[in-house]
């Protein structure tokens, strides 16, 4: 039977958790999160070897398609962090970063485990640290007793004011389940578009340390640590999304768009396929939100569309259509992937219907000036208006 992409995530998410969806580049301890910051006191006595071939033994390219081998680089006298005794120096390509790639979670087949490790290796340490299979680490090695830093629930309870039992803490504590409730505040974020910065909502937090004191603990305190965590999240995810991809029973079509946010601080591109699914039903759903750096050129923005369908695996055999505004940038674009895919541009380059009849009732209503039938307050007369 034929299942939809929400349904296929959660089902690829239950064969890496248990219990719930994956966290990833979260903390287990309940400390408070601070931009990164590079940090060379986790650094081990080690020579610096150039990254061979062996570096990756056991590494899975196909798993992880925007991964690549990191380029060398001189290592200017410093030595390599301890995390590598764990995981595999990668680059990123579509974020043109720094990764580590946990060797435990990839061979154990997680959709978890790729940390942001080019300004710092805290968050690919905190991962490492997690108590559970495969994991349990720090820069001395096997961790044998309770992190520093890590608090009980009884010691938080008491600390906002709260007196319970032992037994009492206990009991709370084997009923709170940290993964689904930073999940579901995640899910809350983007179902209600709220900022990111809600977190750092001393009111917010309040309301929730009100519920439950171990839930605020282990919150974010930073929205730069859920911004990281959402990013991470939706690339750990991209094998399922392979995978939905992989069982198109029609040719895979594209429409994609430019947005500039105000005082042309960021530009994006939204990424969005059609196609019919298993089933043969139509589906359409957002395939990524790239952020379009330098000029919003047609190169530019084909380059950007290239390297999505490098990561989704969607090969030339597999393109379909590209349904996109008037815009001559869109032109372009196409031109560019055609070149890229070799197909023939003007065949494949459909106009969007939509923008074509909003364009003309425009027309018509406002005539080639449309602005001119904006009444400024300034320029209308209200003065017979008076009582």
């Amino acid at each position: 039977m034929s299942e939809s992409l929400p349904k296929a995530i959660e089902k690829t998410a239950a064969c890496a958790d248990n219990t719930c969806l994956p966290l990833v580049a979260t903390s287990v301890y309940p400390k408070v999160d601070a931009p990164e910051v590079y940090d060379d006191s986790d650094l081990l006595p080690l020579e610096v070897s150039d990254i061979d071939d062996d570096t990756y033994d056991g590494l899975n390219w196909k798993r992880v398609p925007h991964l690549q081998k990191r380029p060398y680089e001189h290592a200017r006298g410093s030595k390599p962090s301890w995390i590598y005794l764990y995981g595999w120096p990668v680059w990123h390509r579509g974020q043109q970063k720094k990764y580590w790639l946990c060797k435990h979670c990839h061979t154990a087949k997680k959709i978890s485990g790729e940390y942001n490790v080019h300004l710092s290796t805290s968050s690919a340490a905190s991962h490492l640290a997690q108590i559970k299979p495969g994991h349990g680490y720090d820069k001395l090695g096997k961790i044998t007793k309770t992190p520093a830093g890590q608090t009980s629930i009884l010691a938080v309870m008491q600390a906002s004011g709260t007196e319970v039992s032992q037994d009492v803490a206990n009991e709370l504590a084997r009923s709170f389940n940290r993964s689904k409730f930073l999940q579901a505040i995640t899910r809350w974020i983007a179902d209600d578009n709220q900022s990111l910065r809600a977190i750092e909502n001393p009111s917010f937090r309040a309301l929730i340390k009100a519920a439950n004191p171990l839930a605020e603990s282990v919150l974010w305190k930073s929205h730069v640590s859920l911004r990281d965590h959402i990013i991470a999240e939706y690339e750990a995810f991209i094998p399922a999304v392979v995978d939905y991809l992989h069982k198109a029973t029609s040719l895979i079509h594209f429409s994609f768009d430019n947005w500039t946010s105000t005082g042309n601080k960021r530009a994006i591109t939204g990424i969005c396929v059609h196609h019919l699914n298993e089933a043969a039903k139509p589906v359409d759903y957002l395939l990524g939100l790239p952020v379009l750096h330098g000029k919003h050129s047609g190169a530019n923005i084909g380059s950007l569309v290239s390297d999505t369908l490098t990561t989704f695996e969607i090969d030339k055999e597999h393109v379909g259509y590209f349904v996109l505004d008037n815009a001559a940038n869109n032109d372009v674009a196409v031109e560019f992937l055609a070149e890229d895919l070799s197909f023939y541009a003007p065949h494949r380059r459909l106009r969007c219907t939509c923008h074509i009849l909003n364009l003309a009732a425009q027309e018509i209503i406002w005539g080639r000036d449309k602005d001119s039938f904006e009444n400024k307050g300034l320029n209308i007369n209200v003065s017979y208006l008076a009582v």
